[in-house]
C-alpha cells in the first residue's frame, strides 16, 4: 500500500475528528476538522504519491479524467467509507482528490442529534422534501438517517439516484434500490439525475431520493413525480430554507407563478442545514432550519413569490408552528454551551439578527 494511501487509511481510523481530506499535487495534504482546515501530518503530496491512489480508484483514470473532467468513486474500508472526487487542476497539469469520510452504515436521527421534526419527514406518504446547504454541510447524512428510519418502519420501495452512491443500505422493511450516475461507458447505472429519475418512475417506487437538482429537466420531473403521489427527497444548493424554495423556482423563469402554485401543493417541507464546530472543536454540530408545509398560511406564502420575504420573516420570528429558523437553533446551542457565540455568528446567514438575539 502506498504511503499516501496508508496515511489516509490511518487517519480515517484514528480518533481525529474530520470530515474531508484534500490532496493536491505539489501541495500539503490538508484535512477539514471542526475548527477548519489544517495539515493532516503527511506533508506535500507529489505525483508519485498520488498516482497509486488514482490506480486504486480506477485503473482507467487517465482516460476517464480526459473524457469527463472528474471521477467520483467510493472506497469501502473496514471501518469507514471514503467518497473520492478526483480531478485535474492548473490546465490539466496537476491531479487533485477531495475525499469525504462517511460511516459504513447510516447513523440514526438520535445519533446525529437531529431535531424531532425530522422524524415527521420519514413518515410522509407523498410529496417533496427539499434539503439545502453548502457542500459538506451534512445533507447526505441527514437524508441517510431519514432513509434508515423509513427502512425500519415502512414497507416501501426506495430508489436512490446518487453521484456516487455514498451510504450503502441493506433491506429491512423496505426494498432499497441504489443507482449511480456516471458517464456513458463508466459502468454507472444512469447518465444523469434527470434520466435516472425518469427511469425510476417506471420501477414502481414509493420513495425516490435525488442526489441533486441541477437543471430544469430534473426540477420539472421532480415536481411531476411529487404531484403524482410519490415521496421525493432532493437536494438543492441554497443558503437557507426559503432560498431552497426560490432555487427550485429559478429553474422556471418563464413560468414562476404557475410553478410556485404547484410547489406549494406538493412541498412537504424544507431542511436547510449547516455544521458548526462544538466548543471543544471535537465534533461537528448540525444546525437545521426547518419549514413544514402543514397549514394554509404557509402554503399560501409558498404559492405567492411576492410573499417569500414574509415567509422568511415569519420563520425567523418563530411564528410558524413546527418550523424553526436557524438563528433560533444557533441561539439555543450557544445557551446550552454546545457551540461558541463566535461559531454561531459564523454559521448564521443573518448574523446581525443573531447578535440582537444574544444581547
Amino acid at each position: 500500500m502506498n504511503s499516501l494511501l496508508s496515511h489516509i487509511v490511518e487517519l480515517s481510523a484514528s480518533d481525529t475528528s474530520f470530515s474531508d481530506v484534500q490532496v493536491e499535487q505539489g501541495q500539503t495534504v490538508m484535512c477539514r476538522r471542526p475548527d477548519g482546515w489544517t495539515e493532516s501530518g503527511y506533508g506535500v503530496a507529489e505525483a508519485e504519491d498520488i498516482i497509486p491512489v488514482m490506480n486504486a480508484l480506477d485503473r482507467e483514470w487517465k482516460l476517464l479524467l480526459k473524457q469527463g473532467g472528474a471521477i467520483d468513486r467510493a472506497i469501502d474500508l473496514s471501518h469507514v467509507r471514503l467518497r473520492c472526487n478526483a480531478y485535474t487542476t492548473n490546465g490539466g497539469t496537476r491531479i487533485a482528490i477531495t475525499i469525504r469520510k462517511l460511516p459504513l452504515e447510516a447513523l440514526s436521527m438520535e445519533q446525529l442529534r437531529l431535531p424531532a421534526q425530522v422524524a415527521q419527514f420519514a413518515a410522509m406518504p407523498k410529496g417533496l422534501l427539499l434539503l439545502s446547504g453548502a457542500t459538506g454541510s451534512g445533507k447526505t447524512t441527514t437524508i441517510a438517517a431519514i432513509i434508515k428510519r423509513i427502512n425500519e418502519t415502512r414497507a416501501a420501495h426506495i430508489v436512490t439516484i446518487e453521484e456516487p452512491i455514498e451510504y450503502i443500505f441493506s433491506r429491512n422493511k423496505s426494498i432499497i434500490t441504489q443507482r449511480e450516475i456516471g458517464a456513458p461507458g463508466s459502468g454507472a447505472d444512469s447518465v444523469s439525475f434527470s434520466a435516472g429519475l425518469r427511469e425510476a418512475l417506471r420501477q414502481r417506487p414509493d420513495v425516490i431520493v435525488v442526489g441533486e437538482i441541477r437543471d430544469a429537466d430534473t426540477a420539472d420531473t421532480v415536481l411531476r413525480a411529487a404531484e403524482s403521489g410519490h415521496y421525493i427527497m432532493a437536494t438543492v444548493h441554497a443558503r437557507n430554507a426559503v432560498g431552497a424554495i426560490q432555487k427550485m423556482l429559478s429553474f422556471f423563469p418563464n413560468d414562476t407563478a404557475t410553478r410556485a402554485a404547484t410547489l406549494s401543493s406538493s412541498l412537504c417541507g424544507v431542511i436547510s442545514q449547516t455544521l458548526v464546530p462544538s466548543v471543544d472543536n471535537k465534533r461537528f454540530v448540525p444546525a437545521l432550519e426547518i419549514i413544514i408545509n402543514a397549514d394554509s398560511s404557509t402554503t399560501a406564502m409558498i404559492a405567492n413569490v411576492d410573499k417569500h420575504r414574509q415567509l422568511e420573516e415569519k420563520l425567523k420570528s418563530g411564528q410558524m408552528p413546527g418550523c424553526v429558523g436557524v438563528n433560533t437553533v444557533l441561539k439555543k446551542l450557544v445557551t446550552e454551551g454546545v457551540i461558541s457565540r463566535k461559531a454561531a455568528m459564523a454559521a448564521s446567514y443573518a448574523p446581525e439578527e443573531l447578535d440582537i438575539l444574544n444581547k
